[in-house]
């Protein structure tokens, strides 16, 4: 995944009771397919214009979203996210409860500096983040 996390509010400042990240989303970018995670999620558009992917009485969804756009997706419902402008989209991501933070410090790569992010020329270790999908209750869903 090419896509920034910053946590704005962690598990810990909120007493487990949510998240809030800001997310910098590529063109193109978004993660690479329907998933659940056991958090309700919130999606604030700030920038750009993003399809959010759902299962819709198990069948495939999409809804294409732009700034000032919300969009709640409950605990556990498939969803995802894809950046379908041209230029980097950015959205504030509230997971209730908490602990979504968790999950990505333990699989993403830290940015020290966001004008530099790091580059990724390899191929992620998929047993490696099927396990950290795992210990989070992240699934990925096929429609």
């Amino acid at each position: 995944m090419t896509d920034q996390f910053r946590i704005k509010a962690s598990s810990a400042d909120t007493d487990e009771a949510y998240t809030v990240l800001e997310v910098i989303v590529p063109p193109g970018g978004g993660p690479p397919g329907l998933h659940t995670h056991p958090q309700q999620e919130t999606f604030y558009i700030l920038e750009g214009e993003f399809a959010i992917d759902t299962l819709h009485e198990g069948s495939p969804a999409s809804e294409v979203v732009h700034a000032g756009d919300v969009v709640n997706v409950p605990g556990m419902a498939p969803h995802n996210y894809r950046n379908v402008g041209a230029t980097p989209g950015r959205f504030m991501s509230v997971q209730v409860p908490g602990g979504f933070d968790r999950f990505l410090l333990e699989l993403g790569v830290p940015v020290t500096d966001p004008a530099n992010p790091p580059q990724f020329s390899e191929v992620p270790d998929m047993q490696r983040v099927m396990e950290i999908c795992a210990r989070h209750n992240v699934s990925f869903v096929q429609p």
